[in-house]
């Protein structure tokens, strides 16, 4: 199956965000540095290095990393179902979602003027995070379009059905484990 199908503007946006999720893993001051050089501006780095929110002008990028350390394995490893989100979710990610939520809206009402177009973006848990961001947008009211990158599934067949962000683009390894965990009652979302 080929990468992206739609258009070549797809396949950009698509190597863009790649690109800014790589971004995510640096020093702060590598990410603000290299964001200024990309004619960014940098609205908000978020707390324990989960990644940040940038500005491009006519788009905004919520950027999340993956995991990075004990405390993070053991948030992946926290799969019960937890009721929200329009259905039930990963109660990890859920809560890692949950801490970065009131950054996000606040950015979303400061910055986010009519017409402007928002991406949630990650690798691994940030792709969790990402969906689960999106969602929320999404139930704000907010059109918003998500690229994840070897995300593990976050929600089971409810949450699924309930999720339309604007597009959902999930890009795997097949070789990868990742996307397909946690097995039992999840479902994964998007366009693979």
């Amino acid at each position: 199956m080929p990468f992206l199908t739609a258009s070549d503007r797809d396949f950009q946006t698509a190597m863009r965000l790649a690109n800014l999720t790589c971004l995510a893993y640096q020093e702060e001051d590598r990410i603000a540095k290299q964001l200024t050089q990309l004619g960014f501006t940098q609205l908000a780095l978020f707390d324990e290095h989960f990644g940040f929110v940038a500005d491009a002008g006519e788009e905004i990028f919520i950027v999340f990393t993956g995991t990075s350390d004990l405390a993070d394995w053991m948030t992946n490893v926290d799969a019960t179902l937890w009721p929200g989100y329009g259905g039930g979710v990963h109660r990890g990610f859920a809560t890692l979602a949950d801490q970065v939520w009131p950054t996000v809206l606040t950015l979303m009402r400061d910055s986010n003027k009519k017409g402007r177009r928002v991406w949630t973006t990650g690798h691994s848990r940030g792709g969790a995070l990402a969906t689960l961001t999106a969602k929320r947008l999404q139930s704000a009211g907010i059109p918003v379009g998500v690229c994840t990158f070897g995300s593990p599934r976050v929600g089971d067949s409810d949450f699924v059905q309930n999720f339309r962000p604007r597009v959902h683009y999930r890009v795997e390894n097949f070789r990868d484990p990742v996307p397909f965990l946690p097995l039992r009652g999840y479902h994964s979302t998007g366009t693979r």
